[in-house]
């Protein structure tokens, strides 16, 4: 291994690598009583990670979208390799895990770490099987990270209920999809996800999106994470960083620039949105009472007890663009960036992926408040912008979307709340070929908006192969 470490697998979804190696000078513990013996204490070190990126999750939101299911079988082969066999009994000794979430530098501290604590226990919840936590999670909403109805069809769907659209609105096909499910499970049969469906829900969901690369379902024994699960909220097992530990700050004159133009500026912070699993050797666990990050659900307080001497100053925008694989000074704790300061996931620059879609359209009545939203519910993808953020061209406005999973699947244009619009296509920005239908005129209602969906090839419409390449 180099003294960079291994990636072993890199796409638009995550990372896995190994950590190179490091020096394991152990630490002479003194003895507190005359009756004990000096001991020694191996160093908290992460031998390996797993870096899950922000298009994995709903936008705003803490809801693992179902092509996680990539990410999840390459964390199976990752925690498979650093399992060891215990020398006595033949047993199998797994690495311990330990989960940090993280958030871009834009917005307000104690949302981020608010947001980035939920991401971090949404994914404790899939590896561990913990029902209750996504049930938390759903009944305890957080600003734009409201669980309710699209998470429920966004479920139903990857599980074979087929909800119809996923719009988050609960008609009849989605009551449908789950009275079927009720009925294939021995519950009530009433079409209401009510607590003891939405458990069973959860339980579904997860056996489908965290599987091995043979689509078998597999999960983490809390004991197997740092803190062996001993603290009842996570302490030392999961916890979210908020947004002090950016691996990318961007520079005084970006950060103007991308003030008037949020979407951008959100594509460009995507690096920074992201859940961290560190694996240590097997065996090393730690006491949550000792272990110094924050618990999830907590505030910022403790995270600033452990900021560098000069993090006022790493926070800052400077004179230029800084990343932390170049600059290694972006990260405000000291403690994560003891623990992340080797690791190739926080090193790697983003892979190639190529280019969003770029959604050009014609009104004289288009409102800033309008809505264009770009969807595909067959992969939980959905992403939405408004007028106010769309850069005009002429007679057009356009709106340019970040990429999104790759692969071939349907998607679908939502244009709500416009009075008037002409359909001039949908294009990738570096051709202009795409989907060309013909020009339509029609009006459209923010209650029953207007839905252009691109099917398989019938002779008629080209289909668009994938969006990231």
């Amino acid at each position: 291994m180099s003294d960079d470490g291994e990636i072993h697998s890199q796409s638009t979804g995550g990372i896995v690598a190994d950590h190179p190696e490091r020096p394991t000078h152990q630490l002479l513990v003194g003895p507190s009583l005359g009756v004990e013996f000096n001991t020694l204490q191996a160093r908290i070190t992460p031998l390996a990670c797993w870096r899950i990126e922000d298009i994995r999750f709903a936008f705003d939101a803490s809801f693992p979208l179902p092509p996680i299911s990539e990410e999840m079988s390459e964390l199976k082969k990752l925690i498979d390799k650093h399992t060891l066999k215990d020398p006595r009994t033949e047993a199998p000794c797994k690495p311990s895990l330990s989960i940090f979430g993280h958030a871009d530098p834009t917005g307000n501290d104690d949302y981020n770490k608010r947001l980035s604590g939920r991401r971090a226990t949404a994914i404790y919840g899939v590896l561990t099987r913990d029902t209750e936590l996504w049930e938390e999670l759903f009944a305890d909403k957080s600003g734009g990270d409201d669980w309710g109805t699209r998470e429920i069809q966004v479920m139903l769907e990857r599980i074979g209920h087929a909800p119809g659209s996923v719009d988050g609105v609960e008609g009849e096909q989605t009551r449908r999809a789950i009275r079927e499910f009720q009925g294939s499970r021995d519950l009530e049969v009433d079409g209401k996800a009510g607590p003891r469906t939405r458990e069973a829900m959860y339980m579904a969901y997860m056996e489908s999106v965290c599987v091995d690369g043979e689509g078998v379902p597999f999960s983490v024994q809390k004991r197997d994470f740092l803190a062996k699960g001993l603290d009842p909220d996570g302490k030392g097992d999961y916890q979210g960083c908020g947004e002090f530990n950016p691996v990318l700050m961007f520079s005084k004159e970006e950060s103007e620039k991308f003030k008037k133009n949020k979407t951008q500026r959100d594509q460009e912070n995507a690096p920074n949105r992201r859940v961290m699993v560190f694996l240590f050797r097997a065996g090393i666990h730690v006491d949550p009472g000792l272990w110094p990050c924050p618990r999830a659900r907590q505030g910022i307080t403790d995270c600033e007890k452990r900021f560098w001497s000069d993090a006022t100053q790493r926070r800052k925008f400077q004179d230029s663009r800084r990343e932390f694989k170049d600059t290694e000074d972006t990260f405000a704790c000291r403690f994560y960036h003891r623990l992340a300061s080797h690791s190739p996931c926080e090193r790697a620059g983003r892979p190639a992926a190529g280019e969003g879609w770029i959604i050009r359209v014609e009104s004289a009545e288009f409102e800033p408040d309008d809505a264009v939203v770009l969807e595909s519910p067959s992969l939980g993808y959905r992403h939405s912008l408004t007028a106010a953020v769309a850069t005009s061209d002429g007679d057009f406005l356009e709106f340019n979307f970040p990429p999104g999973p790759e692969g071939d699947y349907v998607v679908s244009v939502i244009l709500s709340g416009v009075s008037y619009i002409a359909w001039r296509g949908l294009h990738l920005p570096s051709d202009d070929k795409g989907v060309q239908p013909p020009d339509i005129d029609y009006a459209a209602d923010a209650e029953e908006p207007n839905v252009y969906s691109q099917f398989e090839p019938d002779g008629e419409r080209e289909v668009i192969p994938r969006i990231c390449s």
